[in-house]
């Protein structure tokens, strides 16, 4: 393990590198976590990703990140550490190790933060996978909340439509992300405190 300061937090990250021979491609990939996770639930598979495979020509070079606040990293001392904010941290992140273009797993909060290194950086991220996939689009909703057609065929439009239904669903069914969103410490020390 190791710990780098970015930004003024200090950031604690698991870096494995392999030793190949030179033919061989390394290429950096930057997986994140998500939460309650941590870079434990990648110990697994990341000697599969470092190790040469007889059928390819290239391994990965694997940096997996404690998110800010996970782990041994250090939490951010003020509000305002979002999405956007941590994807220019994680860029920052590979740019002290080194690596100026790379590519960016994520599942979770690391699925939102790589999509957003992605999209706000493509001179740097040269791939991105997720197990974690979000599409929202608010003027496709308006429009289909509007007139279903013009965005899903009919026989799917109970899915999506009314929106009035779906947002009751999301207030009622998403606790988890609105005690993450306003009082993450609340569950953190309930759950330090619980046998």
């Amino acid at each position: 393990f190791q710990q780098i300061r970015v930004s003024s937090l200090n950031i604690h990250f698991i870096r494995v590198t392999p030793q190949v021979p030179p033919h061989v491609k390394v290429l950096p990939i930057l997986i994140l976590h998500g939460w309650p996770g941590s870079v434990k639930e990648f110990q697994r598979f990341i000697p599969p990703l470092t190790k040469l495979r007889k059928d390819e020509n290239f391994v990965f070079e694997v940096i997996a990140p404690s998110l800010p606040g996970y782990g041994w990293s250090e939490a951010a001392a003020k509000t305002g550490l979002g999405g956007t904010q941590m994807a220019l941290l994680m860029k920052k992140l590979m740019l002290r190790l080194g690596h100026s273009q790379f590519y960016v797993h994520g599942g979770d909060w690391g699925g939102i933060i790589g999509s957003m290194m992605a999209t706000q950086y493509p001179e740097n991220v040269k791939g991105f996978h997720s197990n974690f996939c979000l599409v929202y689009s608010p003027l496709k909703h308006l429009l289909g909340s509007l007139y279903p057609p013009l965005v899903v065929e009919d026989k799917y439009a109970h899915r999506m439509y009314p929106i009035t239904k779906k947002l009751e669903f999301l207030l009622r069914e998403t606790a988890y992300y609105y005690i993450q969103a306003t009082k993450p410490d609340t569950l953190g020390s309930a759950l330090l405190d619980s046998p």
